[in-house]
């Protein structure tokens, strides 16, 4: 959105960037507590962007969105959008993998 890799997670692309394979072995990903520390401050400077900006800046074009993105990805309302349900997504991923290796959903 901001036309910079400034933010925390550049370096675990290889890792968990888009189109990548996920692996069986744990030692193939960061130790679970730096990966929580990672969301954390990510998630702080997020909020911390957009609590400065205005209705208006929420307007305007995103600086560098991702190739073939531009349609969800364009606005700085639209990438503010996508974080604040992104990470349901991914609670969906982990209630279907729970349930594959016979877990019962943690609610309901």
């Amino acid at each position: 959105m901001l036309g910079d890799d400034s933010h925390a997670l550049t370096e675990w692309g290889e890792i968990f960037g888009v189109g990548k394979e996920v692996v069986g072995d744990a030692a193939g990903y960061p130790p679970f507590d730096d990966v929580v520390a990672a969301f954390e401050a990510t998630r702080a400077r997020t909020l911390e962007v957009l609590a400065g900006l205005s209705d208006e800046d929420l307007n305007r074009p995103c600086k560098a969105p991702p190739e073939g993105a531009a349609d969800f990805l364009g606005m700085y309302a639209q990438c503010f959008s996508v974080v604040s349900h992104h990470f349901m997504f991914h609670g969906g991923q982990v209630a279907d993998a729970r349930r594959a290796i016979g877990r019962k959903p943690l609610l309901g």
